[in-house]
């Protein structure tokens, strides 16, 4: 089927033509028979043995975008002279037949107008776009640059500026307290008169102390002393505790423990050697600090621990210290020296 616009052949059964777009023309009269021999491109009157007029063309008078009609070629020659060619066929050597088209005007002396047609193709479409599409990049990319240019260097003129009134105010402030210190204030305020200060009082020279009475605070030492062996020979461990202050500065190798830590060492000798105790100090030595509340007290210590399996005899230098606290000498220290020898089994 023809598009009655364009003139492009479409299937019959289609609704709308494959060129243009446009709505086909649905017949339901059955086409016309038309007797005309076929036109056969390329071939003359001689080679096909038919004439000239009895070819038909169904392009002749078609209306073609609106714009132009299929009009028959008037004649090839100067002059207008020479053979007629085919209706509406323009034919040239060696090329394939052409199609005149002409406005619809009087096609006397109507011109060929194919070349000057404007190219409605999908192509040149496409090319048209592509080209706006390039332009408008061009022109956004030269407006930013210029932009740039623009408020760009404002923007780093306004730094710099910024930059230098930061440096000229510090410049100023190292000037001026430059000046301050070197320069005495023009306008000087008048202090406050002080107060007299009072004269100082000399201080009263302080007493002597009376001498310690070491011969009754060695005495004192020496009964705890004393107390402390008979407790261990009596196996008595609540009297042994007495002795003890709550908190000790060291026993043996601990530092800074309680009196539970005692107990427990001397839970474990009575559970060991359950059998008999016997400990005697000799070679004992004191020592007051200037206060006179705090004793260190050297001696040598020999043992002998006994119980029905097992024994530990020996003899070693130990060291107590003793502090007089609410009126009352308590062992703050107790700790092992050097030993002499031991047996044990």
């Amino acid at each position: 089927m023809l598009c009655p616009n364009c003139g492009i052949q479409n299937t019959e059964s289609g609704l709308f033509c494959r060129g243009c777009g446009g709505a086909l023309e649905v017949s339901t009269k059955e086409p016309e028979q038309h007797h005309s021999p076929p036109f056969i491109p390329g071939l003359s009157q001689n080679q096909s043995g038919l004439k000239q007029s009895e070819v038909f063309d169904p392009l002749i008078g078609k209306i073609i975008d609106n714009r132009y009609r299929i009009e028959p070629q008037t004649g090839i020659g100067g002059m207008g002279t020479g053979e007629h060619p085919l209706p509406g066929i323009y034919q040239t050597p060696g090329s394939m037949p052409a199609v005149g088209m002409s406005t619809p005007r009087s096609h006397s002396n109507a011109p060929d107008l194919m070349a000057s047609a404007p190219n409605n193709s999908p192509r040149s479409s496409a090319r048209t776009i592509l080209l706006a599409f390039i332009a408008t990049i061009l022109l956004i990319g030269i407006g930013g640059v210029g932009a740039w240019l623009l408020f760009g260097n404002k923007s780093v003129d306004s730094d710099n500026r910024a930059r230098a009134n930061d440096n000229k105010e510090e410049s100023t402030r190292s000037d001026v307290n430059r000046e301050n210190n070197n320069y005495a204030p023009s306008t000087i305020t008048t202090p406050t008169p002080m107060f007299t200060p009072t004269p100082l009082i000399t201080p009263t020279p302080m007493a002597t102390p009376s001498p310690i009475n070491t011969s009754a605070a060695r005495a004192e030492v020496m009964s705890v002393m004393n107390r402390w062996v008979d407790s261990l020979r009596r196996r008595n461990l609540y009297d042994n505790l007495r002795l003890y202050r709550d908190q000790l500065d060291a026993y043996y190798q601990y530092q800074d423990v309680g009196k539970e830590k005692v107990r427990a060492s001397r839970q474990s000798y009575f559970d060991k050697y359950n059998s008999s105790v016997d400990v005697q100090l000799s070679d004992i030595t004191i020592e007051f600090d200037q206060s006179g509340t705090t004793a260190t007290v050297s001696y040598d210590n020999t043992y002998d621990w006994r119980g029905y399996t097992k024994f530990l005899t020996g003899k070693s230098r130990n060291e107590m210290v003793l502090s007089r606290i609410n009126g009352e000498w308590l062992i703050t220290s107790e700790k092992h020296i050097s030993s002499y020898y031991e047996n044990k089994n």
